[in-house]
């Protein structure tokens, strides 16, 4: 069951950039998750966003959750199963 919603969670983000992003295309961050899917076939990926900077510092996300995800937004979570 915990597996089941796992991937339906893992469903919404795959669309989550596309929703965020407008019309860009974000295929590309599509086929890395496709990819890293395969790889760890029957295990599961968490990956956390970087959090929201402190005071006046400009945000940065994370440079391995940006790679799958293509999101730019502070606090944002990701799971692949």
């Amino acid at each position: 069951m915990l597996k089941a919603a796992l991937r339906a969670l893992l469903l919404g983000f795959i669309s989550l950039p596309v929703v965020l992003g407008g019309t860009d295309d974000n295929s590309c961050f599509a086929a890395r998750r496709q990819a890293l899917m395969k790889r760890i076939e029957g295990s599961i990926a968490i990956l956390e966003g970087a959090p929201e900077p402190r005071a006046y510092a400009s945000f940065r996300q994370d440079n391995n959750f940006y790679y799958l995800a293509g999101v730019e937004m502070p606090g944002v979570g990701n799971g692949h199963c």
